[in-house]
């Protein structure tokens, strides 16, 4: 993994996709987030579409914390 700053904006843009996707769906399936709380079904999707941005950005903050160390 990188460690320069164009690997921390790939995983920011990751996570803002999932983000932007789940809202997508949940758009398309008519729910309505302020009207009753989050299910476990929506909570586990956000984390299905957010989650791989998020490992990105560990990855990225553990390869920066070990360039810093060499």
């Amino acid at each position: 993994m990188q460690t320069d700053w164009k690997g921390l904006l790939v995983a920011v843009g990751a996570i803002l996709v999932g983000i932007a996707a789940f809202f997508v769906i949940e758009g398309m399936l008519g729910a309505e987030l302020d009207q009753r709380p989050m299910s476990v079904l929506e909570w586990s999707l956000a984390g299905v579409l957010a989650g791989p941005g998020i490992g990105l950005l560990l990855r990225w903050r553990r390869a920066r914390d070990m360039s810093r160390r060499a």
